[in-house]
């Protein structure tokens, strides 16, 4: 073998590792993968956010396919895209499309989920919506709009209150002008009166002070007094006491005179019978005199 032979040798080799590597960057890049497990999902969101073709799905971070299409259906969209492997997904498994990089690109996020049993690829996996970059951006833009409005409508509002205050102090200023001399006025009659109502309790003091004493004698007085009726309201108590046993005692005295008189009918009656014969021989004595046929001495 002569030596062009073995150079065009070389070159062949060169050639065919150059393809082989372009290759395995193009599949790599382009998320192809050549695994006979690789399983085709789809994923369906509200929006695309700047996926396309070729852009990489990932699990916890890791790169585990690519997109091949994306389409729209039904005021959706649709994407769908091969993995290398979904054992460890789950039923609940979901994903959300956010930024690759700062400089630009999109990938979907897949959250493999925490469900009992496995996920089926049959079942479209359900896209969570996500504020992109450019999504922030334009939410800090309607933020800072209707922040600048309220602030203005403040400003308006505090100038309205300034405006009213300076109103406002502008008028009492003018009050207090126009009724200085009467104000200072009330406060010399205050002064007046404040000064004579000092003169007058240290001209009285004496006679406070008296009067003061006096109370505090009436005060004791009064309290002997109280003293005085308490004794004798327990003397009238202990008399209420001492008739009502008398009291008792009468009525218990069933045969005794007192208690006839008061309590038998009987003995009454014949009480006013003798009363009434008495008062008759009174009348008797009084009208006719007495004839008595006295005798004195010894029976014979």
């Amino acid at each position: 073998m002569d030596k062009n032979q073995k150079n065009e040798i070389k070159v062949g080799i060169v050639s065919i590792i150059g393809i082989i590597i372009v290759i395995a960057i193009i599949v790599f890049i382009k998320g192809f993968n050549l695994n006979d497990n690789s399983v085709n999902v789809l994923f369906i969101f509200d929006n695309s956010f700047g996926i396309t073709s070729g852009s990489p799905v990932v699990v916890n971070g890791v790169k585990r396919g690519a997109v091949n299409e994306v389409w729209n259906a039904n005021e959706k969209v649709y994407i769908s895209a091969t993995l290398s492997d979904i054992k460890d997904l789950k039923s609940d498994v979901s994903a959300v499309i956010s930024i690759l990089e700062l400089t630009g690109g999109k990938k979907i996020e897949i959250f493999s989920g925490t469900a009992n049993t496995p996920y089926n690829p049959k079942e479209p996996i359900m896209g969570i919506n996500s504020t992109d970059l450019s999504e922030l951006i334009r939410k800090i833009g309607d933020i800072t709009e209707n922040l600048t409005s309220d602030l203005q409508d403040i400003i308006k509002n505090v100038a309205t209150v300034t405006k009213n205050m300076a109103t406002v102090t502008n008028d009492l200023t003018d009050l207090l002008t126009q009724n200085q001399n009467n104000i200072n006025l009330s406060i010399k009659n205050i002064t007046q009166i404040s000064s004579d109502l000092k003169g007058a309790i240290n001209d009285n003091k004496p006679q406070i002070e008296t009067i003061i004493n006096n109370l505090e004698i009436a005060s004791k007085d009064l309290n002997k007094i109280l003293k005085q009726a308490d004794v004798t309201f327990d003397g009238a108590n202990n008399l209420i006491t001492d008739v009502d046993v008398i009291m008792k005692d009468i009525k218990s005295n069933n045969g005794g005179t007192v208690s006839k008189l008061l309590y038998d009918q009987e003995f009454a009656k014949k009480l006013d019978s003798l009363v009434q014969s008495f008062d008759m021989l009174s009348k008797q004595i009084l009208e006719y005199g007495i004839n008595t046929n006295v005798k004195l001495g010894r029976k014979p």
